[in-house]
């Protein structure tokens, strides 16, 4: 496969339309985080999302999507190759594979969509994994994506995310051999949960399942670190609500444990590793589930130690905010204002949010800019 042009890749294209133009070397404006002025509610969430499209950053991620899926590829065939199906599909997701088969081939949905999708649902977040097999025709269609019907377009190194109707679709690009690896999203071989090894390739209709996950939540590792550990399990309980699977008896257990321990002497770590997950937890679990979060020891020694004061509070304000908010408001934004109401009346709320993609970016900006209006 060959490359051509990529020296001029960041730089103005002359003779091209100012479309194709922003969305080839600069972020696209609706990709643009909006923040008010430095000393007022800023929302540093940046990083992510200013990255232009160049050769030499597609290359660098993409082979390490190749190298993780050239450890991963053989454990997939040899130790699960599941009974062939048919997943569950619509009108938007054609859309979508038109789309990217522009420039792509060999195209398979990954991770918990696959397991939703065999049980006939469809998630709201699609990730799929394809052969990237021309780099101009990829930069024509993110010069035009409206004419197929897509919107939001972002891409970032081999990661490409963009809206198909109401739905949202992560798309990891590589070069080699060998296609993206779910587990190439976090940069990593190694996997949190066995549901982030699930494959299916369209073209055989080839379902992998290595970890025998059946639709269940299960944990592959477990950190000593408290951190991490009360990290993977809110990301376990968003998962899970998101893609229809079993929590079981290891995940009550497990989130008994995190839960009962003493935050007070790693407040700081436990506050951002809820903070950062606040909005997408908000919108996916249930309400009784975060009243059992904002009711634990971890969560209330964490945030008296932080903050000086506790997070229970913030369940009883819940209910009145939310009444009165009125639909307009999303759960995430009324959460918000209840759990994090002085950082949001001070304008530092900004500074404990870093989701950990670009979808939950978006997420947490709408829901910090509907906390301060709640709260104004």
């Amino acid at each position: 496969m060959k490359y051509r042009n990529f020296r001029n890749l960041n730089r103005p294209l002359r003779g091209r339309s100012k479309s194709a133009a922003r969305c080839c070397c600069s972020p696209h404006p609706e990709m643009r985080v909006t923040v008010a002025p430095r000393n007022h509610h800023h929302l540093a969430i940046h990083p992510i999302m200013t990255q232009p499209l160049s050769r030499r950053n597609f290359l660098w991620k993409s082979s390490l999507a190749a190298g993780a899926a050239a450890i991963l590829n053989p454990v997939l065939h040899a130790k699960a190759n599941g009974p062939r199906g048919v997943l569950a599909t619509d009108s938007t997701d054609r859309i979508a594979l038109d789309f990217i088969s522009q420039f792509s081939t060999n195209p398979a949905y990954l991770g918990g969509g696959v397991a939703a999708r065999l049980a006939g649902e469809i998630p709201a977040i699609t990730h799929i994994a394809a052969l990237l097999t021309d780099f101009s025709a990829l930069r024509s269609a993110l010069g035009t994506p409206k004419r197929s019907g897509i919107g939001k377009v972002h891409i970032n190194g081999n990661q490409l995310t963009f809206s198909a109707g109401t739905r949202e679709f992560v798309i990891l690009l590589s070069h080699g051999d060998h296609p993206a690896s779910p587990a190439a999203e976090m940069n990593t071989p190694v996997f949190r949960f066995a549901h982030q090894a699930l494959q299916f390739r369209l073209a055989t209709d080839e379902f992998s399942d290595p970890f025998q996950t059946a639709r269940a939540l299960k944990f592959l590792h477990e950190s000593n670190d408290p951190c991490v550990a009360f990290e993977d399990l809110l990301e376990g309980a968003i998962e899970a609500k998101a893609f229809g699977l079993a929590k079981g008896a290891d995940f009550d257990l497990r989130k008994s444990r995190v839960l009962s321990l003493d935050g007070s002497s790693m407040a700081f770590g436990i506050v951002a590793a809820f903070s950062k997950k606040l909005s997408i937890l908000a919108e996916t679990v249930s309400q009784e589930d975060m009243t059992e979060l904002l009711d634990s020891n971890l969560l209330n020694t964490a945030f008296a130690t932080h903050f000086g004061q506790s997070v229970k509070p913030a369940i009883g304000r819940f209910e009145t905010l939310r009444s009165r908010a009125g639909s307009g408001y999303s759960d995430a934004a009324v959460w918000m204002a209840c759990i994090l109401e002085t950082q949001v009346r001070e304008g530092t709320v900004g500074r404990f949010l870093s989701p950990d993609n670009r979808l939950r970016q978006l997420a947490a900006r709408d829901a910090m800019q509907q906390a301060i209006q709640l709260l104004v």
